[in-house]
């Protein structure tokens, strides 16, 4: 997690051992993470980890394939 105004880091949510990508919601209330499980650009599972951000933790985590 970031202040936004200091840019300094305050707390720090796990999620996953890959996380690569977030969007965050208009309101600024959700951050969601993609991550992918594997080690490799092969790998075909990976999970969306939907954070609370005003809470500071993990709300779902959303399993997806990344190649049909």
């Amino acid at each position: 997690m970031i202040d936004t105004a200091t840019r300094a880091s305050v707390n720090s949510v796990y999620v996953g051992i890959s996380p690569s990508q977030i969007a965050v919601s208009p309101d600024g209330s959700r951050g969601y993470v993609t991550n992918t499980l594997g080690f490799s650009e092969f790998s075909l599972e990976g999970q969306v980890i939907v954070v609370d951000l005003v809470a500071e933790s993990v709300l779902d985590t959303i399993p997806f394939v990344t190649f049909p």
